[in-house]
This record gives C-alpha cells, sequence and structure tokens, in this order.
C-alpha cells in the first residue's frame, strides 16, 4: 500500500501531498512525478480530489474513474493509498496542479481574472494541451473565447485599442504594472494563434509583435523591473518559433515598402497630378516646397507604424501652415480616404493569410 514519504513495494517510491489539494472529502487520489525529477528519484506528487468535480469536465475522466480497481485493503496494493484508488498520471506535477487549481479556484490566479494579463497565454498554454488530451471541451472553449477577447479582431477594434495607447504613450510602466488597456506580450499569444487556429486575432498579435524593438525582452524587462513607455515594450523573443519570426517579417517588409515608396518626393508628387489635366495643381511653383515639408511631417516617428500612415498623411495635408493649394490638398485627402486603415487591415489579414 502507497503511503506519505514511505517506501512502496522496495521501489523507492516516495509521495508528497500537495498542501492545498489534499481535500479531506475527496475520493480519489491523482499521483505525478515532478518535471524537475530524474526518472530514478520515484518521487511523486499527489492529490486528493474529488471524482465529480473532473467527471462533469471530462468523460476521459469519468471513464477513467469507472474502471474497476483492486481491493481497499489489500496491503500489497500499489494503487490504493489512505483507502483511497490512487491514479498515476502520466503529466507532470505542475501541469495537474495547474488544472486542479484552474477547476476548484479560478479566481484566485489573477492572469485568468484580470483582462489582458500578460501571463494568459502562457498558463492558458498548459491547460489548453490538458483539455485536448483529455477532453476538457468547456475549458478549451472558455480559454480561447478570453483569449480572443484579448487581441482586436478589425480594424475598427485595433484603432479604438491603439487610440487608448495614444494617450499614455508617454507614460512608463513596468511589466508588473502594465495596464489592461494596452496589449498584452505577443509572441506567447501568438503561439496560441497558431497552434489553435485562432486566425481571426493574428493580424492585431503579428502587428503588435512588429511594433516591439528586438533588442527589448518582455522577461528581462520584468526580472530587471524597468520601466518603459508603451513603444519600448519588449517581447519574450526566446520563445518566438520559425513561423512567427516569418510572419513578423513579412509585415515588416510590407511596411517597409510601402514608407520607402512614400519618402520619395515624386511619390507625393504623383498623388497630386494623379487625376487629369481638370484637377492638376496649377501653382507647383508654391505647392511642391510645401509638398516636400509636408511629407516629412507626415512621415515622423513613429515611422514604423504604417497602418496609421493615412491618418497622418490626412492631418499633414489638412495643417494651416504652410497651405497647399486647394486641389494638391484634395488629392492627398482622396489619396489618404482610398488607402486608410480599413484598406490596410484587409491587406494585412490577406498578406499573412498568404502565407499561414
Amino acid at each position: 500500500m502507497a503511503n506519505e514519504g514511505q517506501d512502496n513495494g522496495g521501489e523507492g517510491e516516495t509521495f508528497t501531498k500537495h498542501d492545498s489539494l489534499w481535500l479531506s472529502d475527496g475520493n480519489i487520489i491523482l499521483a505525478a512525478a515532478s518535471s524537475a525529477s530524474s526518472s530514478d528519484e520515484r518521487s511523486s506528487m499527489v492529490f486528493r480530489v474529488h471524482k465529480s468535480v473532473l467527471s462533469r469536465q471530462s468523460q476521459v475522466f469519468s471513464d477513467m474513474f469507472a474502471l474497476p480497481t483492486q481491493s481497499t485493503t489489500s496491503v500489497d496494493n500499489d494503487d490504493i493509498m489512505d483507502g483511497l484508488p490512487l491514479i498515476r498520471m502520466h503529466d507532470s506535477a505542475e501541469e495537474i496542479e495547474a488544472l486542479l487549481k484552474y477547476l476548484y479556484d479560478p479566481i484566485r490566479d489573477v492572469a485568468f481574472t484580470r483582462f489582458r494579463h500578460p501571463d494568459f497565454p502562457q498558463k492558458s498554454q498548459v491547460l489548453l494541451q490538458l483539455a485536448d488530451k483529455y477532453g476538457l471541451d468547456g475549458i478549451k472553449s472558455n480559454l480561447i473565447e478570453l483569449f480572443k477577447s484579448h487581441w482586436p479582431k478589425t480594424s475598427a477594434e485595433w484603432a479604438h485599442t491603439d487610440a487608448i495607447r495614444d494617450t499614455v504613450k508617454e507614460k512608463k510602466y513596468t511589466v508588473d504594472t502594465w495596464p489592461e488597456e494596452l496589449l498584452p506580450e505577443p509572441i506567447s499569444a501568438a503561439l496560441i494563434a497558431l497552434q489553435y487556429n485562432v486566425k481571426e486575432v493574428l493580424p492585431s498579435i503579428i502587428y503588435e509583435l512588429y511594433r516591439c524593438p528586438p533588442s527589448a525582452d518582455w522577461d528581462q524587462q520584468a526580472r530587471e523591473r524597468q520601466s518603459f513607455k508603451p513603444e519600448g515594450r519588449g517581447a519574450r523573443w526566446k520563445m518566438a518559433n520559425v513561423k512567427i519570426l516569418h510572419l513578423r517579417n513579412i509585415v515588416a517588409e510590407r511596411g517597409d515598402s510601402e514608407l520607402t515608396a512614400l519618402w520619395s518626393y515624386g511619390c507625393w508628387v504623383s498623388i497630386t497630378r494623379s487625376s487629369g489635366f481638370n484637377s492638376r495643381c496649377f501653382e507647383n511653383l508654391k505647392c511642391d516646397p510645401i509638398l516636400a515639408a509636408k511629407r516629412h511631417e507626415a512621415l515622423r516617428c513613429p515611422v514604423g507604424d504604417w497602418l496609421k500612415m493615412s491618418e497622418r498623411i490626412k492631418a499633414a495635408a489638412s495643417s494651416s501652415a504652410p497651405g497647399l493649394c486647394g486641389t494638391c490638398e484634395n488629392e492627398l485627402l482622396r489619396y489618404a480616404d482610398s488607402n486608410d486603415i480599413n484598406s490596410r487591415w484587409r491587406n494585412l489579414v490577406h498578406t499573412l493569410n498568404e502565407n499561414m
């Protein structure tokens, strides 16, 4: 019979009761080895819980508990502990602990209750893997829906979220004080979006990753309690796989090509001269140097934020000083309207879908 801290059948197996998941009225015991344990340690964490809590979430657990067990009175039975059936799990103790804590008391973990908590993707990753393994469909559905709520899915949602970011762009934060109004760490989110085919949030995740400086590491910022502005927020670059980096590079190349074209003075001239003779500028000696100034005004930092480029062109075109002629101003505004954030967002989605 297996007992806490005692050898089991001469094989040197020992058990340690979990401090909060050893429930006195539990009717099943789960044993799992720690991921840090070596293969010859034969040491397991044991959890005394309720069959009903697991069975109502998973038919796999229900069938597992329905299997016949040996007599609970046999002193030689390795699958009995404190008179209860003991089931050895093939998952790590840390994984079983995460699952049971979520089932019994999810509100105690702020990662699952605070909107856009930066650690939500990492903590939910373990649960999603177990949900697939044990058929925990309700848990998987809840986690995926919560995950989707953290990220913009349309250009309108993106614009709203980014407008909030603009209002606090001069403030400084640490990882611990990162506000829920701002988008969370993107690489751990991208891993979930790709693994579980959550395509509708991938454009905002990859674009947010594109805006993260490669020299800034989120975990290092956390360890060192660095203070940084939103545009200086890092990512968990060490977690990124080839697919994630490839998608980020595609977004970067798309943005760079647009920005390179717009940096060309000739591009601005061609925009204002594009509608034919009736709308041509006849004050080019006046407008051409103003166009050069407007170009610099529109393309000021942050240069890499190409989704917002049309807004900046529109603002530059409409600014009172120096003023363009009516024809040039209207042509720039027409260009900005035809290449607005909705159009650029559609192009972003199309570009990523082509490379999935």
